[in-house]
């Protein structure tokens, strides 16, 4: 066996690969220290921008994905070309924006209409030629939204501002502000309040308020009424 064979097979050891992944973490988080930024375990991020006090978890692959303050991802989570709001809570096993497939070709294979494919190379598409199929497209997540374990997001979705997606959902259509979702595909199963309160609530903007205001405010939270009453319009 070669010294080449040998280097290769040690990169490749899944323990060299976690520590590797380790590092990286604990580089990006000695980079982001001032926004008390944490990650748990080791992750893959790339083209990642971070608000303050996210926390992310162990088997998280985040790819050109923004994150707003305060928001989280719990492990085992695929976010890709997705931008974050505040407040936000990403359970675990989730997958937001995979790519996407033609479902009008011929073949969905990627080979034909994807030049990043690495499953056959080279690329059976025209390389020179200019893009005839969108495989990504960007996802919006608003402010204060709860997507449960094991949910997956089509591409080009936009989920609003406080809406709750249960677990094991598969999103294919935008979700309105507050609305709760769920099921395959995912359904509107409720509003969590009503249009007026609704209005209400998103023309405080809390999400947007300083930590030490939301502290001296946290127990209206707990009641939607008393905290129209303290943030009128």
């Amino acid at each position: 066996m070669t010294i080449k064979i040998i280097l290769k097979n040690l990169i490749r050891n899944p323990v060299a690969i976690w520590g590797k992944l380790y590092v990286c973490s604990l580089i990006l988080m000695l980079k982001h220290r001032k926004k008390r930024l944490v990650i748990n375990g080791s992750s893959k991020i790339a083209l990642a921008e971070f608000g303050f006090a996210n926390v992310v978890h162990d088997g998280v692959s985040l790819y050109n994905v923004r994150l707003g303050d305060y928001s989280y991802v719990s492990y085992n989570t695929v976010l890709i070309n997705s931008h974050v709001g505040k407040y936000c809570s990403i359970g675990p096993g989730c997958r937001i924006g995979l790519g996407k497939h033609p479902l009008n070709y011929v073949s969905t294979h990627p080979a034909f209409f994807s030049k990043s494919s690495t499953i056959l190379q080279p690329a059976l598409c025209n390389e020179n030629e200019s893009p005839q199929f969108e495989e990504f497209e960007n996802i919006q997540i608003g402010n204060d939204v709860w997507i449960g374990a094991s949910v997956i997001i089509v591409d080009g979705i936009t989920i609003g501002d406080g809406a709750v997606i249960g677990a094991g959902s598969v999103v294919t259509k935008n979700v309105a502000d507050y609305d709760v979702v769920a099921g395959v595909p995912a359904k509107r199963i409720k509003r969590r309040f009503s249009e007026d309160t609704i209005a209400k609530i998103k023309e405080t903007e809390w999400w947007d308020f300083s930590f030490s205001e939301l502290k001296k405010s946290a127990a209206t939270f707990r009641d939607v009424d008393d905290f129209i009453v303290k943030y009128p319009k």
